[in-house]
């Protein structure tokens, strides 16, 4: 289905948009504002990953302000790159006001990407563009870039450049935004509860979220009457893997992977309340994993619709510090706890507790006998020696927190493998949720069951 490109295109991001209505007020009333003194921004840059919607967002300025939108875009071949630049700016320049749009301005003018004259030459065309457009009868330069630190300062300063914007991935809202958007239309998705979805989808891009809504249809749209959220677990994780995903043919396997991964569910539920889903579906060279969702709690004093819902503030205590690192030591307390040894598997989980302790270092949360943080950050023998005590201490601290954990909690630990095991080794979070609750309601008969099984027997037994 074709839609218009306007600003009723860009779904979420609600900030950026009032920042566009702006530029977009001035553009249709400039007269007025020219003689109150106030003059159209040469030039504006939007910034942030790929796919977050920058090329849209100036196409849709130029839609509502009703003006050429002329596109430029580097392509392949060095040598052209300024002629075509300049016949872009000669084309605009035949129908103002308008817009040229640059698509990913870095590439352009850092000799990384091109020889250092054409980067040169392309950047002194670019001033004097900026130095010569201060009427709206003019052409105001949009440009895009993924990489703004490259972008020369000669450039970016004030009177030029001298309107940013910053497009990051989309926050929660955002995310329910783009969904809502790409599924409007398509009956398939009536039932689907889009805050759910929206969660699963942090870090994905407005494109990434167009392609899982398309490859959604793809998969489920001749099959199913309705599409729900669970439906989307596996495109998600191809999409995040960039790969199919393939069980494992010995059980003895998936059981191992499934042990490690429990580890961290089960602690991560037992520390602040958090369950991931859980998988030993083999993507790529990963054999398994574990994903946390935030849970955005309803706050008691607000109504439903009043609450804000946010992402986390990537601002940690101690605590929260020391509980992450927990975490990430469960997979490898479980694995010593079932298998009496721990493995290779966890080695990526123990570069994480590296980063956490750095945090808590920098941080000034640790006490080194009063040395300074930053004397830690040093290179010298004494200071790593005395770094790498310290890490050895927290880390043997926190491995023995999450083996109590582990010990405490066996066997539900046990129970959560086998019900894995019998789910195509995998459990969404409701799932895991789900399971959770059905051992503490029925605790003591499983108990006994599961006290008398070894871990590696439990694709053989019935609960």
């Amino acid at each position: 289905m074709k839609r218009k490109i306007g600003m009723n295109s860009i779904a979420g991001y609600e900030a950026e948009k009032d920042e566009l209505r702006k530029l977009i007020n001035l553009f249709k009333n400039y007269d007025k504002y020219e003689k109150r003194g106030i003059r159209l921004p040469r030039g504006l840059i939007l910034q942030g990953p790929p796919g977050c919607g920058k090329t849209l967002m100036a196409s849709a300025l130029s839609k509502e302000c009703g003006i050429p939108f002329h596109y430029f875009e580097s392509g392949d071949d060095e040598t052209q790159v300024l002629k075509g630049l300049q016949k872009t700016f000669a084309d605009a320049e035949k129908s103002t006001p308008s817009i040229v749009y640059i698509d990913e301005i870095a590439e352009l003018v850092t000799s990384s990407h091109f020889e250092s004259d054409l980067s040169k030459q392309v950047l002194k065309f670019l001033l004097t563009k900026l130095d010569g457009y201060e009427s709206h009868g003019g052409v105001m330069i949009i440009a895009s870039t993924n990489n703004y630190q490259d972008i020369p300062s000669s450039l970016t300063r004030s009177g030029r450049f001298d309107k940013k914007i910053k497009v990051d991935l989309p926050d929660l809202h955002s995310r329910e935004e783009i969904i809502k958007y790409y599924i409007k239309g398509f009956k398939t998705f009536d039932e689907l509860n889009v805050t759910s979805l929206a969660v699963k989808l942090a870090g994905m891009s407005g494109a990434d979220i167009s392609t899982l809504i398309n490859n959604a249809l793809i998969e489920y749209v001749d099959s199913k009457e309705k599409i729900c959220v669970e439906d989307f677990e596996k495109l998600i994780n191809e999409m995040n893997f960039e790969t199919i995903g393939k069980r494992w043919k010995n059980k003895s396997n998936a059981t191992k992977v499934l042990i490690h991964e429990v580890g961290h569910a089960i602690v991560s539920a037992s520390l602040n309340g958090n369950c991931g889903s859980i998988s030993a579906i083999r993507y790529g060279d990963t054999n398994g994993f574990t994903k946390f969702e935030r849970d955005y709690d309803r706050n008691p004093f607000f109504d439903d619709d009043d609450f804000p819902k946010d992402e986390s503030t990537n601002v940690y205590t101690k605590q929260e510090l020391l509980d992450d690192m927990c975490i990430s030591l469960g997979g490898m307390a479980s694995e010593r706890v079932f298998l009496g040894a721990t493995s290779t598997g966890s080695s990526g989980d123990l570069e994480n507790t590296i980063d956490m302790f750095m945090a808590l270092v920098n941080c000034g949360m640790l006490d080194f006998g009063g040395i300074s943080p930053t004397s830690l950050g040093s290179s010298s023998e004494y200071t790593r020696t005395l770094r790498d005590k310290g890490y050895q201490k927290l880390m043997n601290a926190q491995f023995k927190r999450a083996i109590k954990i582990i010990k405490k909690r066996r066997n539900l630990c046990k129970y959560m493998v086998y019900r894995a095991l019998i789910n195509n080794d995998s459990l969404s979070k409701d799932e895991l949720i789900g399971a959770i609750s059905f051992y503490h309601s029925h605790k003591k008969e499983l108990n006994k069951k599961l006290k008398k099984v070894d871990i590696d027997m439990l694709k053989e037994i019935e609960l």
